[in-house]
């Protein structure tokens, strides 16, 4: 254990050194983009009651024909997501990540946005348009990677506002199973799920909005299908649903509640990241399995 943290810190120095000397020198070629914090893309949400589409690095690499472990390549997907980059539908909110904004990160995670930055930001900086405010993408990942926690609470507060009292509709991995055994969803008034692939998803992205459309336009609509979400999110909001990319969320409120330091398993919900986070068990909740209207691929 202790030479593994040794060669994993040892990369991350490499990387700050190589990518720290790079990063001024991209940074006044290729710029930076008007970024809303954290709390002002959720206040925006809240009080514009609009939809949501998050571009991680994931979904970059994705764009530029590059594969990851749950989402391989795909011509068409890249095409598609560069589509949602450029949709100006005023009740859908484009969210990036700002990858030169280093406020309160912990040191590992600034070196990442480093590295990410001279790495990727010229592949999509051209379809960034010019006077838009971007949402911040890690909207759903606010805990792990801060350094000073104080505001976190503040934050899931905020985001317990979206669905105060909404009939929602989760659209999730098959082990996902996103708000169950924790109070995250409490102040819903109904929660149904469609259960999807945990990887792969794209493959069924017809038969999900099929499904999706079988909906009442009355109800929420979360995605937490990594790619597959960011583009249902902006497709559906074209359609008239409202949609959140809601991602990472709710394991970083396990995180949250569990006070955990570091990523850690949680027994009945996948974790790709996590060594053996995708062993997982099977909850014991009858109501979770009252909630599952459709499965689709599964």
């Amino acid at each position: 254990m202790a030479m593994s943290k040794i060669i994993r810190w040892t990369k991350v120095v490499v990387s700050f050194l190589f990518f720290g000397c790079l990063f001024p020198f991209y940074k006044r070629i290729y710029g930076t983009t008007n970024v809303l914090s954290i709390r002002n893309t959720l206040l925006k949400i809240i009080n514009e009651d609009i939809s949501v589409s998050r571009f991680g690095d994931g979904e970059y690499r994705l764009i530029i024909n590059k594969g990851l472990v749950l989402q391989k390549k795909n011509i068409e997907l890249s095409k598609r997501l560069i589509d949602v980059f450029l949709n100006k539908n005023e009740k859908l909110m484009i969210c990036i990540v700002d990858h030169t904004n280093f406020k309160n990160k912990k040191f590992e995670i600034m070196v990442h946005h480093v590295r990410c930055y001279v790495q990727m930001y010229k592949m999509y900086k051209h379809l960034l348009l010019k006077g838009y405010k971007y949402g911040d993408a890690n909207i759903t990942r606010f805990y792990m990677d801060m350094k000073n926690k104080s505001e976190v609470k503040g934050l899931f507060d905020l985001w317990k506002q979206v669905w105060q009292n909404r009939e929602i509709v989760i659209f999730e991995g098959e082990k996902t199973r996103f708000g169950i055994g924790n109070d995250l969803l409490d102040n819903v008034k109904s929660i149904e799920r469609v259960l999807c692939p945990a990887s792969q998803a794209f493959d069924f992205y017809d038969q999900i909005l099929e499904q999706a459309r079988q909906l009442s336009k009355n109800k929420l609509l979360f995605f937490s299908l990594g790619a597959t979400a960011t583009l249902a999110a902006s497709d559906l909001t074209n359609e008239g649903y409202r949609v959140i990319d809601i991602g990472h969320l709710d394991i970083e409120y396990e995180w949250f509640i569990s006070n955990a330091s570091n990523s850690i398993k949680i027994d009945i919900k996948q974790i790709s990241e996590v060594s053996d986070g995708t062993l997982v068990t099977d909850p014991i909740d009858d109501l979770y399995y009252s909630q599952i209207i459709a499965k689709i691929g599964i």
